[in-house]
């Protein structure tokens, strides 16, 4: 089975390298990088040149755009019998494509799975996905899907996510997984050996401050359109408070920006 690796990218280069070096040493080498590059002409042009030999990489200049949009526009070259969703600052453990492979060449009927974020989970950690646990931890770099799944589900919803056009700014991947989850064309597992790292926010930085107001925003919105009900919704406007609990007051800035966009996407009228 081969995997499409479908990643965007922009002003990233030593994360992009590290993801590299990362795919440069995984024990199964079945995949193909399909690589949407929204960067200046030749940005990207040494690292390139330098892993051209090493695995395929299809590279496909995308003019700047919201993330959704560019996943949108590289989906149609996604030829690979499993399709993941690679970010720029992610880098996968060497076995975890090789897991990835195992696990739906053996269980015909799942149609995505979800990896392990940052080792948070042991090893051996494995169970069925429900909406609660997609909507609570299952970002774009964890998921992989089954290129059957893809066709069925369709594009990404470009009103969310990083770039878009309007106020939400995030959900996009959490979106597209409960499309598929509601769509009962399979099964979404979880799986601990399937390890993938990313960078971690700090809620000091301001630029994830800046950022914090819009992807709560669209965390709220998710929870419209899918009809979570309101002890759940609840539960996520009152997260960002709980946490100041543990953190103290250096985390007033970022956590106060989360709550109040919570607050107002829950009352934010229209999908």
């Amino acid at each position: 089975m081969n995997i499409t690796l479908l990643m965007t990218t922009r002003n990233r280069l030593a994360p992009v390298r590290r993801l590299f070096e990362s795919l440069r040493v995984q024990t199964c080498q079945t995949f193909t990088l399909l690589l949407g590059d929204q960067n200046p002409q030749g940005y990207l042009n040494a690292l390139l040149e330098e892993y051209q030999n090493v695995f395929p990489i299809r590279h496909i200049f995308l003019s700047p755009q919201g993330l959704s949009r560019a996943r949108n526009a590289l989906l149609p070259y996604a030829d690979g019998d499993i399709i993941a969703l690679t970010d720029d600052d992610c880098y996968y453990a060497p076995e975890s494509l090789e897991h990835v492979v195992d696990f739906f060449a053996n269980i015909p009927d799942a149609c995505a799975l979800t990896g392990n974020p940052n080792d948070l989970l042991p090893e051996y950690a494995q169970w069925g996905e429900n909406r609660f646990s997609i909507f609570r931890n299952a970002p774009s770099w964890v998921i992989f899907l089954r290129a059957t799944a893809v066709r069925s589900t369709g594009f990404f919803d470009d009103s969310l996510g990083i770039g878009s056009d309007g106020p939400y700014q995030s959900g996009e991947e959490t979106d597209y997984l409960l499309r598929i989850w509601k769509g009962n064309i399979g099964s979404i597992q979880r799986r601990g050996n399937v390890r993938i790292f990313h960078d971690m926010i700090s809620i000091t930085d301001t630029n994830a401050i800046m950022k914090a107001y819009g992807y709560a925003l669209g965390r709220m919105k998710l929870l419209r359109k899918h009809e979570f009900p309101l002890w759940f919704k609840l539960s996520n406007i009152l997260y960002p408070l709980a946490c100041l609990a543990q953190e103290g007051l250096i985390a007033w800035p970022y956590r106060r920006a989360m709550f109040w966009g919570r607050l107002k996407g829950i009352f934010q009228r229209g999908i």
